[in-house]
This record gives structure tokens, C-alpha cells and sequence, in this order.
């Protein structure tokens, strides 16, 4: 994900992850025990799933990310085979570790928290990120909060801007769900909708020229 992006949203962190703060009950607490199934689609056709399963303890919240889809669009083939996992603390990222195949090509990533420093490794080599950047987790608003991000994948430092593209209606499963829509420009570009909670409904960007959709398929 060179230089961080400009911080023109950082009130926005706090609202971000105040899905990440202890809630007394599921009502209050999103991320008490949550799965969230995004259908992937390229040209409006069904080419994957991603599942993000959300599990709170106490003040830590766990994350596991599975995303796969494989498909051929015209003459390109297209793997994506990810398995991610989170750790969050009373709001803070404190480990994330990854694998993927990105198109045949395997790659693992580690960042841990290890109080003022950071340990990143990067497909078995020692790597280096900013203290304060944080993965390019989509499920989470934090992420169109103004920090540095880099790539689930490898490591890479992405320079983004974000910018609030304010409320729009989403469908989802049939219901119509309000929503706040975000864009991320620059070495990356998304357009991101996220509900009430803080937690992803939809999110377009294009992939070797394709257009892809990530649209959540319960509330």
C-alpha cells in the first residue's frame, strides 16, 4: 500500500471502530459472534465467496478472512485463494497473519504488535511497514480513516486517499440498507459501502480491467 495517505479523516477512525469497542450484548455488539458472506462477482456474474467470521472475548476481537474465487474471464484465468486472520484489542490491530495464491503465485505475511515495534515478515524475509498503517481490511470502516494501508497479499505500502461520499441505499438480500459510501484513490481505488455497525455491504474496484463486486448477502 510509499507515504502514507493525507489524515483527512481521522474522526472517522473512532466512529470506524467503535465496532471494535466491548458491547454489553449481541444487540449493542456486533462483533459478538457475526459471519458475513459476501458473494464476488465479475460482470455481474457469481465468481466467489468471501467469508468474514467475527468472534469477541472479552476486549479482544478475532477475525478470519476466507476468500476464493476462480474463474476465467475471456481468455484470463483468475485464482484467488486467501485465508486471513485478525486480532484486535480494545480497537487496536495487534496481529495479522496471511496466505494466499494470487494467480499460482504463494505469498504469507505476518505483522505482530510487539508493543512500540513492529515484527513483519513478508513470504519469509523480514519486511518494514509505518507504525500506524493498518492492512487493506475491507470489512472494517477503519480502513477509510486516513491511516497508511498495505496489501493483505504482500506487504505493500499503498499511498491513498479517502474521501466520504455520504449516504446512499444499498439492497441487500431484498432489503434496502442504509449506508455511507467511501472512496479510496490512489495507488489503490474502492468504492465502499458500510452499514450502521461499521461493517462492509458492498465494495467495487476492477481487477485486470474487470469490474468486481463484493456484495454481502444477509444483513
Amino acid at each position: 500500500m510509499t507515504s502514507g495517505p493525507p489524515r483527512l479523516f481521522a474522526p472517522l477512525l473512532a466512529l470506524a471502530l467503535v465496532a471494535l469497542a466491548p458491547g454489553p450484548g449481541h444487540a449493542a455488539d456486533p462483533l459478538a459472534n457475526r459471519a458475513l458472506v459476501y458473494e464476488i462477482r465479475a460482470n455481474d456474474s457469481p465468481i466467489g465467496r468471501e467469508t468474514v467470521t467475527l468472534r469477541r472475548q472479552g476486549g479482544e476481537t478475532r477475525v478470519v478472512v476466507e476468500t476464493l474465487s476462480d474463474t476465467r474471464i475471456l481468455f484470463v484465468s483468475v485464482h484467488y485463494d486467501h485465508h486471513r486472520e485478525e486480532l484486535w484489542r480494545n480497537g487496536a490491530l495487534v496481529s495479522v497473519t496471511a496466505r494466499t495464491n494470487d494467480d499460482g503465485t504463494p505469498h504469507s505475511l505476518s505483522v505482530i504488535d510487539q508493543g512500540g515495534s513492529r515484527q513483519v515478515t513478508v513470504d519469509g524475509k523480514p519486511g518494514d511497514l509505518p507504525a500506524n498503517a493498518l492492512p487493506l481490511t475491507l470489512w472494517t470502516r477503519a480502513v477509510v480513516a486516513g491511516r497508511p494501508l498495505y496489501s493483505v497479499i504482500d506487504a505493500e505500502l499503498y499511498s491513498v486517499a479517502s474521501q466520504a461520499k455520504g449516504k446512499e441505499t444499498v439492497v441487500i438480500a431484498g432489503a434496502a440498507i442504509d449506508a455511507e459510501r467511501f472512496s479510496l484513490k490512489g495507488d489503490i481505488d474502492r468504492e465502499l459501502w458500510y452499514d450502521g455497525e461499521g461493517l462492509l455491504l458492498k465494495a467495487t474496484f476492477s481487477r485486470r480491467g474487470f469490474p468486481i463486486e463484493f456484495i454481502r448477502l444477509s444483513q
